[in-house]
């Protein structure tokens, strides 16, 4: 009784304190954090971002200037150093495993409105209405191009350009979607029977750039507006009688392979997404973008490209363990529909062990829904840029997921190492955890032997927890080497 009302009081008190000292509190802290971002802001030593941050901001820090943003209060946002996982939806700080169509569908709703508002920026509703202009419209070797602009959004000022290859027949046709920088990507896919769709939102011709100012209302950032001219591209197909309108994919390169995939999490309308060497942002998580993992870090990406993402992601600068979502919650936005993450194994700035562990965690939804055939992966080797045998390869993809050939998809996956397969087989090890007490240096210690002693089982529990090595030589030489620190990979590829 006495400690209830000890706690009575307390609570008495607390509630009698105005909410203004609360607030303060807590803005005084933000805005520390904001010192500390903006001190790691200035050590980073980048080359200096050639776009401007928004179309009101030319830089981060004019941004910060005009918003009056803070970041938000880390002390209450949970540490979660894996990838936060999909199906568990979390309530007033209570996880709840989500065992329903009803509870995904809210757990989607959520993770689309944190991603808005952390990382992509928040998008228009679809336009009312578009008008179609035929720009061209001719016959090259039996394929009919056509070239194509709508024209939408306030005073039909906004537009998007975009090129058909429609093949000989009536139909209906898969389409395969690319942005206008991969248009050999697109001759490739029209040679295996599908509507290749080029348009306009990438850097050789972007007609995304003015919705920016065409919506000030809305925040979208650069990947996500070019992301929303997709879909006001599929808004067109969708009207098309020789589209295909259950077999619409999407596919892309780097920063395009990243708005392939936000195009696809957002429009459920986009039947599969093939996303190509897309790292940081794109099918590798933040959390794992980091030196330790040879991946581009969260710092890096934000201050090379800060118009790519929302600004207040840079808030997360050395916290990327506290984003509320992750490339894997954004991945898995997209099941049940078709998914492949094409990348190098050996590529600088990206890591396939992030991107596997990215994989596994999304491959969770497509379980949830008995839909694991639905999602891949497709490895190969070589530095960033693609062969058209990897395109090849990735369309290979579509026609087993469109079910327009009889083939089998093989995903090569290189770490697949499962902790609940090895615990069951180690049943004795599980037990011998249980017995084994923790021991720890002390400040002083009253002789050697009673240090010894300590020392020795700290010993004995770190030898434990490593395991023992095989008996054996150790090799002075295999065979003569290359020079130190290179290897043939790296005289193939030219690394440092």
């Amino acid at each position: 009784m006495v400690i209830r009302s000890i706690i009575g009081c307390i609570l008495g008190l607390l509630l009698a304190v105005p909410v203004s000292v609360f607030s303060q509190s807590t803005v005084d802290k933000k805005k520390e954090y904001l010192t500390d971002i903006l001190q790691i802001n200035v050590a980073q030593k980048f080359r200096e971002n050639t776009r401007r941050t928004t179309w009101q901001d030319s830089t981060w820090t004019d941004w910060l200037k005009r918003s009056g943003e803070l970041p938000p209060d880390f002390s209450v946002m949970p540490h979660i150093p894996f990838l936060p996982e999909p199906l568990v939806q979390v309530e007033n700080g209570k996880e709840t495993i989500i065992r329903s169509k009803k509870d995904w569908a809210e757990r989607r709703e959520w993770i689309k409105k944190e991603y808005q508002r952390w990382i992509s920026g928040t998008t228009p509703p679809p336009p009312g209405d578009f008008k179609v202009s035929i720009l061209s419209d001719k016959l090259e070797s039996g394929i009919r191009i056509q070239l194509i602009q709508l024209n939408f959004g306030p005073g039909g000022k906004a537009k998007m350009t975009l090129e058909l290859m429609i093949p000989e027949g009536t139909g209906p046709f898969p389409v395969y979607m690319t942005q206008w920088t991969h248009r050999g990507w697109a001759q490739l896919a029209v040679r295996r029977g599908y509507i290749a769709c080029v348009y306009a939102a990438a850097d050789s011709k972007d007609d995304t750039e003015a919705y920016q100012m065409l919506y000030p209302e809305f925040d979208f950032s650069m990947l996500m507006r070019r992301a929303w001219g997709a879909s006001r591209v599929v808004d067109y197909l969708m009207t098309l009688n020789n589209v295909n309108k259950k077999q619409i994919a999407i596919t892309g390169h780097s920063r395009n392979g990243k708005q392939s995939l936000w195009a696809a999490a957002f429009d459920e309308r986009i039947t599969a997404v093939i996303s190509t060497s897309s790292s940081t942002g794109g099918d590798s998580p933040w959390r794992f973008g980091d030196p330790q993992y040879a991946s581009e870090t969260l710092d890096l990406v934000t201050a090379y490209n800060s118009h790519w993402f929302h600004p207040r992601l840079r808030f997360f600068f050395g916290r990327e363990d506290q984003l509320p979502v992750d490339q894997n919650l954004l991945g898995a936005l997209i099941a049940p529909r078709a998914l492949l993450y094409h990348y190098s194994i050996v590529e600088r700035g990206l890591n396939p062990w992030a991107i596997e562990q990215n994989y596994y965690s999304v491959k969770k939804v497509y379980d949830f829904f008995n839909a694991a055939d639905n999602i891949g992966v497709y490895t190969r080797y070589g530095e960033h840029a693609v062969a058209a045998r990897d395109i090849e390869y990735a369309i290979d993809f579509l026609d087993v997921q469109f079910k327009r050939r009889d083939l089998v998809w093989q995903n090569n996956l290189y770490y697949q190492y499962d902790y609940q397969a090895w615990e069951k087989e180690h049943s004795k090890e599980k037990a011998d955890a249980a017995n084994i007490n923790p021991v720890y240096l002390k400040d002083s210690y009253e002789s050697i032997q009673s240090f010894d002693t300590d020392k020795k089982q700290i010993v004995d529990n770190l030898q434990w927890i490593l395991g023992n090595a095989p008996s054996g030589v150790k090799p002075t030489q295999i065979a003569d080497a290359v020079p130190g620190r290179r290897d043939w990979l790296s005289q193939v590829v030219d690394l440092p």
